[in-house]
């Protein structure tokens, strides 16, 4: 058969969301409506949680009137405000957002300062505005105490590191000394080139909290960065003393010897680190950072750490799907897709791991699993049009050519930006309908298909080669077909296929003796000359 079907060999990257500048943080709560009777206060409730419903919606317009609809019943409810200022902010409208954000804030400044300082922070313009405000809410909520460390931020982004210390200061001596504060001070310190008075404030803190875990090799650290090692090494050891598995420690010990260029040693900390039970999540972006590619250079030695975390954390998907990842780069696919399928079983729903298990089918020939993939994927995620494509090339391959309309017919309705994959193989869910429409004599709807095609991916070889080989066999505009044929043959001049459906076009169109010359190459280029297609075409050319 002329057309061919390729399946896809997918490749994925996992990596941690970053994350957002600016968070629309959801309040806790909000101020009662003691001037609402029973029956309005019901009203205003339905009319709430209706308008933050067409909020998820992303149906503004019926949030903007259900939300108006709350003001009437009470003007001065900070989280209506707030909903509409994140409307607007949603919607890219910046002085709406900027309006209601400050509503909310006035109302109930503890509660609603985040957006509308973030807001106002944005723009030059606004940032001492931004300071003011922040200042002026934070001196009514002194025991706010992520208000003040916002505060100190943007005292300490717009050069006012003696405003930033001072916040500081005041707070340690209403609340007592703290590692959290110690630690933003030495921050400001290191931030301003200060590193003496960075630590002389973790020695303060430290002769009160001598058992502390974080401070001491925060210490050694800044020690090592002003070039005093000795000392440096001296705070690490005395800290492994206390603390032998202080997760900062092992941290701080292993950059030490990653700049000293003692790999092993720090291999030897990571692999403790590794062992211990500290957060998951931490232990794997570590792991792919790029510093630690000098200490576990190879795929074999990263999968010695996914094993060690994994003893700790055997169920957490991303491990194993990390895990699965090196050991499919080492080349062990088979021992990858247990993995994959582990995952499966843990998280059904996870279309990332469905994705790479169906790429290691498909490079393991395991066709019956690969079809088992894709019927149970395509009931599972049937707003996905990846999996309709899969399932269409099953019935491409089987030459059921009524299925594949049916599913190709409900799949272009689907949204193809659910993930990139399915972006790339819409082109190739019309290419396959243009064929099948052909085979069911249904020619204007195979054109129509193949030309939708083209324009999501003008140029594309396969396509080309397939419109024009359609076109051709059913004595369609050979012309046009010639010209799409060519374009392939220029491209790739030694590929058989292109050749044959060149030869057969201009065979068609009465001009031999070049068809005679191109059918001649394609015979050479073959890898395999019995191809049944090819033998006919050749005969007849060469009128045998």
């Amino acid at each position: 058969m002329k057309y061919r079907f390729y399946i896809f060999l997918l490749a994925f990257a996992f990596a941690l969301p970053a994350m957002s500048a600016r968070k629309e943080k959801e309040p806790v709560s909000s101020a009662p409506h003691p001037q609402l009777t029973t029956a309005q206060l019901q009203r205003f409730d339905y009319y709430l949680y209706a308008g933050i419903r067409e909020i998820k919606r992303q149906n503004y317009d019926k949030a903007v009137t259900l939300l108006s609809l709350c003001q009437q019943l009470d003007s001065n409810c900070a989280l209506v405000n707030f909903h509409l200022g994140n409307i607007y902010h949603q919607q890219n409208i910046a002085n709406e957002a900027l309006h209601y954000y400050q509503r909310a804030f006035r109302l109930e400044p503890e509660s609603y300062w985040n957006n509308y300082i973030s807001v106002l922070w944005q723009s030059k313009e606004t940032q001492k505005q931004a300071i003011a405000e922040l200042a002026k809410a934070y001196s009514q909520h002194p025991d706010a105490t992520e208000m003040m460390s916002a505060l100190v931020m943007l005292y300490s982004q717009s050069g006012q590191s003696k405003k930033a210390i001072a916040l500081l200061d005041d707070y340690e001596r209403r609340k007592g000394p703290s590692a959290e504060i110690t630690r933003e001070k030495c921050n400001i310190y290191i931030q301003q080139n200060k590193p003496k008075k960075a630590i002389s404030a973790i020695n303060r803190y430290l002769a009160l909290e001598p058992d502390d875990y974080m401070l001491s090799p925060m210490k050694g650290d800044i020690l090592y960065a002003m070039g005093d090692k000795r000392q440096a090494f001296v705070v690490y050891e005395q800290e492994k003393q206390r603390h032998p598995s202080n997760p900062y420690n092992l941290i701080s010990r292993a950059n030490y010897f990653l700049g000293e260029q003692e790999y092993e040693q720090a291999a030897n900390e990571l692999k403790t680190l590794f062992r211990s039970d500290i957060d998951v999540d931490y232990k794997l972006s570590l792991l792919k950072s790029q510093q630690l590619a000098q200490v576990f250079p190879t795929d074999s030695s990263r999968a010695e750490i996914y094993e060690m975390i994994l003893s700790q954390h055997p169920d957490e998907p991303q491990a194993l799907s990390d895990y699965a990842d090196c050991l499919f780069a080492q080349g062990k696919v088979e021992k990858a897709v247990t993995i994959r399928e582990a995952i499966m079983q843990i998280e059904p729903f996870n279309y990332q791991n469905t994705l790479s298990l169906y790429d290691y089918y498909a490079r393991l020939h395991s066709e019956e699993k690969l079809t088992a993939l894709i019927d149970t994927c395509y009931v599972r995620f049937p707003k996905v049009l990846f999996y309709h494509y899969a399932k269409m090339i099953s019935y491409a391959i089987s030459k059921d050519h009524s299925s594949l309309l049916a599913i190709g017919r409900h799949a272009v309705q689907l949204d193809p930006t659910t993930d990139k994959n399915s972006l790339l193989v819409l082109p190739l869910v019309y290419s396959m309908m243009g064929f099948s429409y052909f085979q069911t004599d249904s020619l204007e709807q195979g054109i129509a298909c193949y030309e939708q095609a083209l324009k999501l991916i003008p140029g594309d070889l396969e396509t080309l080669n397939n419109y024009a080989y359609m076109l051709a066999i059913n004595n369609l505009s050979l012309g046009e077909a010639e010209r799409m044929s060519r374009q392939t043959i220029e491209k790739q001049p030694d590929n058989p296929v292109y050749l044959d459906t060149y030869a057969w076009i201009l065979y068609l169109r009465g001009e031999k003796v070049l068809a005679q010359y191109y059918i001649k190459k394609a015979m050479e280029k073959a890898p395999d000359k019995s191809d049944a297609e090819l033998q006919e075409h050749y005969k007849i050319i060469l009128g045998q």
